[in-house]
């Protein structure tokens, strides 16, 4: 089964704990990080810019701090795309920056691929995303 299908993109191991340092003295840390080839000269002993993508995880005790504050602080500090994963629904929330507010651009469901054109490289199936994440959660 595969996951997610990364094309022309490199792996990325970084310090998760400094990732956001560019971004909140709260050091906010989000589940999981992108950042483009372009973008790799902000990759140093951690990263000291802003990713071009940030996702977060759904769960009970963060959902409301996931979809406001921090929703708003990666749209004040211009990353890209924001998706918000909620396991529970079997959706993602796909934000892309426009004129430097989120717009909503697609809620992927189950049955659905996400792929995103600010990346390309980038393509999810759905079904599998989920699969995983009963397991993680089972």
């Amino acid at each position: 089964m595969k996951l997610i299908q990364l094309q022309v993109c490199r792996r990325i191991r970084t310090n998760i704990r400094n990732a956001v340092t560019a971004l909140s003295d709260q050091r906010d840390e989000p589940d999981l990080i992108y950042i483009s080839n372009e973008n790799s000269q902000i990759m140093k002993t951690g990263i000291e810019g802003v990713p071009d993508l940030l996702v977060e995880i759904l769960s009970p005790s963060t959902g409301e701090h996931d979809k406001v504050p921090k929703k708003e602080l990666y749209q004040r500090f211009g990353v890209k795309e924001y998706w918000i994963v909620d396991a529970r629904h079997r959706t993602v929330d796909q934000f892309g920056l426009e004129n430097g507010k989120y717009r909503l651009e697609r809620t992927c469901g189950s049955f659905d691929t996400l792929v995103t054109e600010r990346f390309p490289c980038i393509r999810i199936e759905m079904k599998n995303l989920f699969q995983v994440l009963e397991k993680v959660e089972g």
